[in-house]
């Protein structure tokens, strides 16, 4: 007997029935759901207090073979106990599955599964049903027609019409649910609007109150998108045992801009409209953040979103108002390192701020969020421009941005720079990534090194964390959730450098060992991941990083401009706390012999260096007409 728990709201229940439609056509209809979810305590008069109980039966025409308990009981193991629970967790029988990766796996309706199995998880991609997927939409065809109320709205509204779902409600205190910002929707509206032209929005939320007094949709399509016409209408009075008709109104709508919730993905799946748009938010669990380093994980988010869905940002962006490609990269942003005047080091710099102004377009382009960070924003805020003395620029970049942008940079870039991570460069042992000037060559001590050293940029990954997470990894080294290998030395960095990464290492090594020990592990989370009010939410570097800082949410957000070599680019929103947190008194130069030049002994602006590696380009090659090289 193979058996499917089905728990949680009408979204999830679709989901888990899909994948209990997609079991039965692979083992022969020897598949059974288990409904002992929707019994206990938090029912009353059978209802589910938290949700509406099991109501696939009350709103479709769909058939299922139930499990008998005593079946249930044999094949699962109940946690009814703390006992239960641990053992549950720590010995779970054989015969009961949990879907930990939240992922597709193949496996599952590939192969034919053991005689007798107990199958508990969410199932969240159409992967699982797509080969079902026009019986499957049969089977959720809403047996009940619309409400007069609902069919006047979409009258009203006509053919071209958008849904937004906005969920805060049970979401707001949640510590591993990401509640869609305000920046989410209004990204999503921009992008929207970029490919298609609606006339009627229709919201649906829990918070319409919010809705109205935070989001501001007429305000921001008529003063931002400079749009007018375009009706919205809040949709409020599908509640209780109707709520199920906001899903269906959703699905007569041709645009949606959907929340992280199963029932407004659901709203937009069941869509027969083969020109609808469907967007959907860059993040849509905090697993995605915390665990960056498990790729099954990630994998298993990526699968949720169908490939023809699009992901907006969840953080404010600034729109591209250049329309950048790869291919006129070249023409938007000209090579002028033989033209510019100045010192060796003046007219690289340029090279960089070259380099940035690509950068800030690729992240406009594609909705990324990033700001500048370290010497680059203090000396946009000091000088206007570079620290005179300084040669590179450093950016910073929340992590699900920085994973985005890892996954397009060699599809964007243009053919003279290259992007070097860990997996590009082999050779080079960096943490973060690097854009890289192909044709030039930056030596300092110890060079030549067997990997890139054109000039750079450095994009520095940011992680949102609890201020005890911060204190917490000032101590161990670690961040939740305890992933991250335990740091190196390396003969590459300094001894202060080295010095951290065997200190914290090698406690790192030792609290790893500890986290073996049953419960310690969730103690430590439980403690670091406390909504206490004095418990700020904040970001902090990559942790295999040898330098701690903290900055709190509102320091960075919401982000703002600053004028940079006399272009704007993106800055956190109190530049003043920021410098402060990372300098102490950054408003004062330091002597000039404590001035942090990197090492470097000289620039050479179109010359690969003694021995050239792989990735870098011979400048006569691609500009015979100069002949020249400059050292």
């Amino acid at each position: 007997m193979k058996i499917v728990k089905i728990n949680g709201g009408l979204g999830n229940q679709m989901f888990q029935f899909a994948f209990y439609k997609a079991l039965q056509h692979s083992n022969n209809n020897d598949v059974f759901i288990d409904l002992s979810a929707y019994q206990g305590k938090q029912f009353q008069d059978g209802i589910n207090l938290l949700h509406n109980g099991f109501e696939l039966p009350k709103l479709f025409s769909i058939t299922y073979q139930e499990a008998p308990l005593k079946d249930v009981k044999k094949l699962s193991t109940q946690p009814t106990n703390l006992l239960n629970r641990v053992l549950r967790k720590y010995f779970t029988k054989k015969t009961h599955f949990i879907d930990k990766n939240f992922g597709f796996n193949e496996e599952l309706i590939s192969k034919p599964l053991p005689s007798n199995i107990y199958l508990e998880g969410y199932w969240q991609t159409e992967k699982y049903f797509s080969h079902i997927k026009d019986e499957l939409l049969k089977d959720f065809s809403f047996k009940t027609p619309l409400s007069k109320k609902n069919l006047d709205i979409l009258e009203d509204a006509g053919t071209e019409t958008a849904s937004i779902h906005i969920r805060r409600g049970d979401y707001l205190n949640s510590s591993s649910l990401n509640v869609c910002s305000k920046h989410y929707y209004l990204n999503a509206l921009n992008m929207l609007f970029s490919k298609a032209n609606p006339k009627s929005i229709l919201v649906f939320s829990d918070d319409i109150p919010w809705c109205k007094s935070d989001l501001k949709l007429e305000e921001y399509i008529t003063n931002i998108l400079k749009l007018n016409n375009i009706k919205i209408f809040y949709i409020d009075w599908n509640t209780g045992k109707d709520s199920y008709q906001d899903m269906q109104l959703m699905s007569k709508c041709k645009y949606h801009i959907i929340a992280n919730s199963s029932f407004s993905w659901w709203g937009a799946y069941l869509d027969p409209n083969p020109e609808k748009i469907v967007i959907a938010p860059s993040v849509w669990n905090l697993k995605e953040i915390q665990y960056f380093n498990n790729e099954k994980i990630l994998n298993g988010y990526k699968e949720l979103i169908p490939n023809s869905w699009y992901r907006a940002e969840i953080n404010e962006v600034f729109m591209n108002e250049i329309n950048y490609t790869k291919e006129k990269a070249n023409e938007l942003f000209p090579e002028t390192r033989l033209t510019s005047t100045g010192t060796t080091l003046q007219k690289a710099q340029q090279v960089m701020l070259r380099i940035l102004r690509i950068f800030d377009a690729i992240c406009k382009k594609h909705n990324l969020v990033y700001w500048l960070d370290q010497g680059a924003l203090l000396g946009a805020v000091r000088h206007g421009g570079f620290i005179p003395w300084d040669d590179d620029i450093d950016v910073a970049m929340p992590i699900d941005s920085y994973i985005k942008f890892c996954e397009i940079a060699e599809k964007e870039l243009p053919f003279d720079l290259f992007f070097q991570t860990k997996e590009t460069d082999k050779e080079h042992d960096i943490t973060w990534a690097k854009i890289r000037d192909r044709f030039s060559y930056m030596e300092d001590v110890g060079s030549p090194y067997p990997y890139c050293q054109g000039m750079p940029i450095d994009i520095f990954p940011i992680y949102p964390q609890t201020q005890r997470e911060y204190k917490f990894r000032n101590i161990t080294g670690m961040l939740p959730p305890f992933n991250n290998p335990p740091m190196k030395t390396s003969k590459r960095y300094s001894k202060k450098h080295n010095l951290y990464n065997f200190v914290f290492g090698t406690i790192q090594r030792i609290v790893k060992i500890l986290f073996f020990i049953p419960g310690i592990k969730q103690i430590f989370t439980h403690y670091v991941k406390s909504k206490n009010p004095k418990n700020i939410k904040g970001y902090a570097y990559n942790p295999e990083r040898p330098w701690f800082r903290f900055f709190p949410e509102n320091t960075i957000y919401p982000l703002s401009k600053v004028s940079f070599e006399g272009y704007e680019f993106i800055a956190p929103n109190n530049t003043d706390s920021y410098l402060t947190i990372s300098y102490g008194d950054w408003k004062t130069p330091s002597p000039e012999n404590k001035r942090n030049k990197h090492n470097m002994i000289s620039i050479h602006l179109t010359d690969a260096g003694p021995k050239p590696d792989k990735h870098s380009l011979k400048w006569i090659d691609y500009y015979p007409e100069t002949n020249t090289k400059l050292t």
